[in-house]
């Protein structure tokens, strides 16, 4: 394709403008380039369009693929810009304020900094640590029901007997009476646990002849009287 013809005298904006492609790529003979150069360097119009021309150009040297990959690029690198020219504002600033410092002081400073975060660190662990709880909860007990070491128990005593009986059989075993006798003859007591295990107790008071039942009160699981 050939270039229009065009007077040399110089050209005005429509006829620099319909030779610009013909400009863009260098086929315009030298008088005639000469011409447009000197209308271009004046007009931002026409200024504009050759550099889309330009951009046109390359894009269709190249594979498709390609120059989408490299506009994809061109503008993710246009959004870092900003977040880049910020971060390095950032460390002119920090430099700004190190770098005055002499090196004995900034080495204070950063052992000071380290041994303020570590003592919070610690202040932090120290807070998450498990404590011995000095108090007994039920979950935590291993004792039944009752004050530790004095365990309370169910009992019911053979046939009728009476508050003589009754008063005999608990100064025999060191009991205290906590409540009843009910209607049905069973009474809550406490007995010292002592040395003992807890097992070794009931057996002692099972082994009493007046005993008929007996069972600590946390693993008692039925009345008495039901019981066979």
């Amino acid at each position: 394709m050939h270039a229009p013809e065009r007077r040399q005298a110089g050209y005005d904006h429509e006829a620099a403008w319909a030779v610009l492609p013909w400009y863009a790529n260098g086929s315009l003979d030298e008088a005639e380039r000469e011409c447009v150069r000197a209308h271009v360097s004046a007009c931002l119009v026409c200024t504009r369009e050759l550099r889309r021309l330009d951009v046109l150009a390359r894009a269709l040297a190249q594979p498709a693929g390609d120059y989408a990959c490299g506009l994809a690029y061109a503008k993710l690198s246009a959004r870092l810009q900003p977040r880049r020219r910020g971060v390095a504002r950032l460390w002119a600033a920090l430099r700004a304020v190190c770098e005055p410092v002499p090196l004995v002081a900034g080495a204070a400073l950063l052992i000071g900094t380290a041994v303020v975060a570590g003592a919070i660190v610690l202040s932090g662990q120290r807070g998450m640590a498990p404590f011995d709880q000095p108090f007994k909860t039920l979950g935590r007990s291993t004792q039944p029901a009752g004050q530790i070491g004095y365990p309370e128990l169910r009992v019911v005593l053979r046939d009728e007997v009476d508050g003589a009986t009754r008063a005999a059989w608990l100064a025999r075993h060191g009991a205290e009476l906590v409540d009843g006798p009910s209607a049905i003859g069973v009474m809550t007591v406490r007995v010292p646990l002592g040395p003992g295990r807890l097992d070794e107790v009931v057996a002692a008071l099972r082994a009493d002849a007046h005993t008929l039942f007996v069972e600590p009160v946390s693993v008692i699981g039925a009345r008495p009287d039901r019981r066979r």
